[in-house]
């Protein structure tokens, strides 16, 4: 079959992240180290909108297009045996100079919407390294990937940032409680102040 990567998903995906989702992949992909089209023999461009995400390598550098859609049509892509509701899909890159791109596109699908997407493929994690580069170079994100596999490592990533931002927000709170508490202290003061016995016993 070839070197693929393959994801599960949702079959309809929130549409305000797959917005900001896109708006990622434009990023990433406005200016990439290898050619990259609508497809292999097309002179397009890459296709990005709010829906559709759509791209191949150039000529014999290109393989399967990469086509990741917001919606899927139960009928076309999920098995019944899937009590899940995934939609099963693909792309067989053959380890061409464009699937680190396609690698990139879909830990960012990952880190967007967690849990409605699988990702995997037929390598190691290794293989997913110059993805993972892109995404955390172009876009200034901080994923790491440790372990065997791909996606139990984005997992992990995922729930170290949601730890830290926990973190950072209680911290917050603590400094804001303490602000208040000090804005308190000196009103009360004031109002001490302003007491004629405090007048008197001064």
């Amino acid at each position: 079959m070839g070197y693929t990567n393959f994801w599960r998903c949702k079959p309809n995906l929130d549409p305000n992240k797959f917005r900001s989702f896109a708006a990622d992949v434009h990023k990433i992909l406005e200016y990439p180290s290898v050619s990259l089209y609508f497809e292999h023999d097309s002179a397009e461009p890459p296709l990005i909108n709010d829906d559709e995400i759509c791209f191949n390598g150039a000529g014999e550098d290109g393989h399967e297009t990469f086509i990741f859609t917001r919606v899927t049509k139960i009928e076309d892509w999920i098995s019944p045996e899937d009590k899940d509701n995934m939609a099963f899909a693909f792309c067989k890159t053959a380890r061409k100079p464009y699937d680190k791109y396609v690698t990139a596109c879909l830990i960012l699908a990952k880190l967007y919407f967690e849990e409605d997407v699988e990702i995997s493929s037929d390598g190691k994690i290794s293989d997913w390294k110059e993805g993972l580069k892109i995404v955390n170079d172009i876009l200034n994100y901080k994923v790491t990937m440790k372990g065997k596999s791909v996606e139990k490592a984005i997992l992990k990533s995922l729930v170290l940032k949601k730890n830290k931002k926990l973190e950072e927000k209680r911290k917050l709170e603590e400094i804001k409680k303490a602000a208040q508490e000090e804005i308190l202290k000196k009103k009360e003061m004031q109002e001490f102040n302003k007491n004629p016995i405090a007048e008197l016993m001064a």
